[in-house]
């Protein structure tokens, strides 16, 4: 595999307002093809029929909320970011500390 070059940041990020912004809280999964990788995210939601009849929500679905393609040089990148943040965090912070 060849190695590309980090691209070296000197401007000033900006976000557009028009970048959509979405809530992920279901499964995700991560394809490699050749020289890319595609993160898929998903969210749970309910059935519309049984909400709609006003039924208790016994089926529920992942339903793909966002897609995201990009080099694996980046998803590395994206990887050790993520297991930095991870590792940085003061004691006592996760997930398992949310539940009460």
């Amino acid at each position: 595999m060849t190695k590309m070059a980090q691209p070296v940041m000197t401007g000033v990020f900006t976000d557009p307002s028009n970048v959509a912004e979405v809530f992920a809280n279901g499964p995700i999964t991560f394809n490699v093809l050749g020289p890319c990788a595609t993160v898929t995210f998903t969210t749970i939601r309910g059935d519309l029929q049984q909400m709609a009849d006003n039924q208790q929500v016994t089926k529920c679905s992942a339903v793909v909320v966002s897609r995201v393609a990009m080099p694996l040089e980046i998803a590395a990148e994206l990887r050790n970011l993520l297991n930095r943040m991870i590792l940085d965090q003061p004691p006592g912070f996760g997930p398992s500390n949310l539940r009460q």
